[in-house]
């Protein structure tokens, strides 16, 4: 085995135990392990069983999850528990009058970040995945810094807002890995399954056109799940009957959306999209 992992697989054991630790003594219930289908979650679900720790796995269903991965979590994972809000993602975005964008991400703070309030979370965040990541540290509270006993005093505390509830305190266990170290383990070290739509070239397998995703991969989201495509373009139609910005054009208001731009920018050149109308059918009818 690699060194660099191995040496990666120690620390992130060790980390783990100390937020089991942290977990009784707080809250007096196990760790929970947020749990996406995801090979970052993987990998850190099996950290947990590495750690021989006590932990519960949570799916925090969105109402817009890939079928592949639901499927996908009850075969291979059949302990993962799924909770489901009480809001659809389509409500929630009528409500808002707004798809969620890479600027305003309201459905992962809304639909996802309130799960298991007043618990100890392991997360898969690492900090080669984005410049805001890069910024994490070890431990996240959503209060004040304190010191917690469980964590030496030169580990790092970061301040972070999980949305409303009691506090919660999330532990990254994976901050500093890389994606190579990612497959490495899961295929090298505890040989296990990953979710089919990796081997179809995606490199996120989250919620079905979360802005997040490269553009070429929310419009095969579309063309892949139609009834879910109309279900899109049923509710950005209503979201534009009181838009300011497209008011009543909603094909004006997708493709705005999908060109991940300012509306200013969109507006002077009305991205057109060939590439995209020769996939998807991005017209509405009257």
């Amino acid at each position: 085995m690699n060194s660099s992992l191995q040496s990666k697989m120690e620390t992130s054991i060790v980390t783990i135990q100390k937020a089991a630790k942290l977990a009784q003594n707080y809250t007096g219930k196990p760790l929970v392990v947020a749990f996406s289908g995801g090979k970052d979650s993987q990998t850190v679900y099996h950290l947990a069983e590495a750690a021989g720790v006590e932990f519960e796995a949570v799916y925090s269903a969105t109402t817009i999850d890939p079928p592949e991965v639901v499927r996908f979590i009850r075969k291979q994972y059949p302990i993962v528990k799924f909770n489901v809000p009480k809001i659809s993602f389509w409500t929630l975005a009528e409500n808002i009058r707004m798809l969620p964008n890479r600027h305003m991400r309201y459905c992962c703070s809304i639909l996802k970040e309130q799960t298991s309030p007043g618990r100890v979370t392991l997360t898969g965040v690492r900090r080669e995945e984005s410049a805001k990541r890069a910024n994490r540290q070890i431990l996240d509270i959503n209060k004040k810094p304190r010191q917690f006993d469980e964590f030496e005093r030169g580990d790092k505390i970061d301040v972070q807002c999980f949305g409303r509830g009691k506090e919660k305190i999330t532990v990254n266990p994976i901050l500093d890995w890389t994606e190579t170290d990612v497959w490495r383990y899961l295929n090298n070290v505890v040989n296990v399954p990953h979710c089919e739509l990796y081997d179809r070239g995606r490199h996120r397998v989250g919620c079905l056109f979360c802005p997040m995703k490269a553009r070429k991969e929310i419009v095969d989201d579309m063309r892949r799940y139609p009834h879910q495509f109309n279900r899109l373009k049923k509710t950005v139609a209503k979201i534009a009957e009181t838009s300011k910005i497209f008011p009543n054009d909603p094909k004006a208001f997708l493709e705005w959306w999908l060109s991940n731009k300012s509306v200013q920018e969109f507006k002077a050149a009305r991205f057109p999209f060939p590439e995209v109308d020769a996939i998807v059918d991005l017209t509405f009818s009257k």
